[in-house]
């Protein structure tokens, strides 16, 4: 089965501190995968450097055959990511700048919330 993740010997420095110390591993299509381990274990930098949010020192990686550094806005376009600490409606969550998410949605009348398909207007 071919791989959906390939890391190897994946190195990331901040200045005089190894954030990640040469890990490799692979991850199979169609599988799930998890990091675990303490804090300071290097497994957000990992992470972002998986979705080509940040540049490793050394190492290979591979998501879906592409490099997520040189070629992060394709690989961008066929993955997604939901951050540990996205909350996606909290109850004080109002649209700012008049955008929420993914598309645009009217400015709220003042103290109250857009209309949202299928729910009554309070």
């Amino acid at each position: 089965m071919p791989s959906a993740i390939e890391v190897r010997g994946l190195v990331k420095e901040y200045g005089p501190v190894t954030a990640v110390r040469g890990i490799s591993f692979s991850v199979p299509e169609g599988s799930v995968f998890a990091f675990l381990g303490p804090n300071g274990a290097g497994k957000t930098t990992t992470t972002e450097i998986l979705e080509g949010l940040r540049r490793c020192n050394q190492g290979e990686v591979q998501v879906l055959g592409r490099d997520p550094w040189t070629e992060g806005r394709a690989l961008h376009l066929e993955t997604g990511v939901i951050p540990q600490d996205f909350h996606f409606f909290r109850e004080d969550h109002r649209p700012r700048g008049g955008r929420l998410l993914l598309g645009s949605v009217p400015r709220p009348t003042e103290g109250r919330r857009p209309p949202c398909p299928g729910r009554p207007v309070r």
